[in-house]
């Protein structure tokens, strides 16, 4: 069942509105999961690097979507060393995916600061009922698995299971 989250944040700015942007995310990455089950799945540790043009990148929401279409998705962000670590469903955070083919993608964006206003008719009236911008630091590509241009990764137990990747602006 595809879930669909529209909200409207225009007055929070910067660090905070991508922090309830991830918040968000998750939450909702966390209830396709499957939340009513008891039992946490069946895990294995994946971590790995992203970078961006050879640079590590933070704060980089990765989701690993399974090949098939049907299983579970685990997702993590990147710390400052552009590292990750991925969770599935309701485990505790870092604990990994499941077994599994996935297609990895990739977001981070920003959105255009401005001046708070003290209510939603100001606001209108400031910027004409038009959404502050939202910049893609990361090409909007490597967002959805069937543009990302990217090979499934295996998750296997028994193996090292860290994926490190490079993407590019160009």
């Amino acid at each position: 069942m595809p879930l669909t989250l529209t909200l409207s944040l225009s007055p929070l700015h910067g660090a905070k509105m991508n922090k309830i942007m991830i918040f968000f995310a998750l939450a909702a990455l966390s209830f396709s999961f499957g939340c009513s089950k008891s039992e946490p799945l069946d895990t294995i540790r994946v971590t790995g690097t992203v970078k961006v043009d050879g640079t590590p990148m933070q704060g980089v929401n990765i989701i690993f979507s399974p090949a098939k279409g049907d299983g579970t998705a685990a997702g993590g962000v990147t710390n400052a060393d552009g590292v990750y670590s991925l969770t599935s469903g309701a485990n505790t955070p870092g604990t990994g995916a499941v077994a599994g083919s996935f297609i990895p993608t990739f977001s981070k964006t920003e959105t255009e600061q401005r001046e708070p206003t003290a209510s939603p008719e100001e606001e209108i009236a400031k910027y004409g009922g038009v959404p502050p911008k939202t910049n893609h630091l990361i090409p909007e590509k490597y967002g959805n698995v069937k543009t990302c241009g990217l090979s499934p990764v295996t998750v296997e137990k028994g193996k090292s299971n860290v994926f490190d990747f490079d993407l590019s602006t160009q």
